[in-house]
């Protein structure tokens, strides 16, 4: 220890140092806390979004599914009407086909 420098001095000195790295630590922290905060929040959002986006292709699924249903009844009817019977042994009519 240098001549007139007290012992308290230089742990003084030592702690401030420490501190210093201290409060470099944290403001480093601090703003990678920041950072992944802003990531989140824009994940929050697509998750929102994507949310949004599913429930409505749900909604269009079932309605393109009950409309799908309605329609291959009406055709499965149409295939089976006497009329249409009758048409086709005299060439005219449409062909239906039964989807599977």
């Amino acid at each position: 220890m240098p001549p007139g420098v007290a012992r308290s001095d230089v742990e003084a000195t030592d702690r401030r140092a420490q501190l210093d790295a201290a409060r470099g630590e944290i403001a480093r922290l601090r703003q990678q806390y920041l950072e992944v905060a802003e990531k989140l929040s824009e994940a929050r959002q697509d998750i929102r979004e994507n949310d949004q986006r599913l429930t409505e292709s749900r909604v269009r699924i079932e309605d393109l599914s009950a409309r799908f249903g309605t329609l291959s009844e009406q055709v499965t009817m149409a295939k089976r009407s006497r009329w249409l019977k009758l048409g086709r042994l005299f060439g005219v009519g449409p062909q239906f086909e039964i989807p599977e």
